[in-house]
């Protein structure tokens, strides 16, 4: 009976033991996964490139189309912002981004009588995108509505005296890309992005110098971009 007695007394003493060592052991859990959902704010920067086409449409002395291989080499870096938004469902995150950015883009073409210059002076997109999350990675394809403001300038070189002459036209027209976005932070995320832009065509008049007519003007550029994102 003692010996009955002291097994059980020292089996629950084994058991008790036991049970307070697992209590004491540390309980793992995995990380959760980062979640993009959420309105963002963000700054950007990067490298254009791309070519000017068109023609005279109204010739009054000098015709653009005299000239060949003219205006086919734009090039510039741009800076701006950007405002976005997106929501994640399981591994598909879709979202809205909206970035309107200052460009030095140009391209210009000196004949030793006229000089032509075209220079995309800002440039912005409104995109819808969808991309697949790997936790803090997000590949992402993305495309839209693409808006810049044009200005085409000519001189008469022949005639110094004379005022450049000068026209701006907003330009409307598409873009289509793909980036990675990479969340460093719970809030704050670094991206890279290339972007292809066609915009519409659109005439520029440039009839206030006598020397030269109305002009239309199509611009096709490539842009890389890289940008610091803030989500709140």
């Amino acid at each position: 009976m003692r010996k009955f007695l002291f097994a059980a007394t020292a089996l629950s003493g084994l058991l008790a033991f036991a049970g307070s060592a697992s209590a004491a052991d540390p309980v793992v859990e995995s990380a959760p996964a980062y979640d993009w959902t959420g309105p963002y704010l963000g700054v950007q920067g990067g490298y254009g490139w791309g070519e000017v086409d068109g023609s005279t449409a109204i010739s009054d002395t000098h015709n653009i189309d005299d000239f060949s291989g003219i205006l086919d080499n734009a090039n510039g870096y741009l800076i701006g912002g950007t405002l976005g938004y997106n929501y994640q469902m399981d591994n598909i995150v879709i979202g809205l981004e909206a970035d309107v950015s200052y460009s030095t883009i140009n391209d210009e073409f000196v004949d030793p009588e006229p000089e032509w210059r075209t220079d995309l002076d800002w440039i912005a997109t409104v995109r819808p995108r969808i991309g697949f999350a790997m936790d803090n990675f997000l590949p992402f394809i993305t495309g839209g509505l693409a808006i810049g403001d044009m200005t085409l300038e000519a001189f008469d070189n022949f005639a110094p005296g004379d005022p450049p002459s000068k026209d701006s036209n907003t330009m409307i027209g598409w873009t289509i890309g793909a980036g990675l976005e990479v969340a460093v932070t719970e809030n704050l995320s670094v991206k890279a992005e290339y972007n292809y832009v066609d915009f519409g065509k659109e005439d520029f008049d440039l009839r206030d110098n006598a020397f030269f007519g109305v002009e239309n003007r199509d611009m096709d550029i490539h842009l890389v971009k890289f940008g610091v994102n803030w989500q709140f």
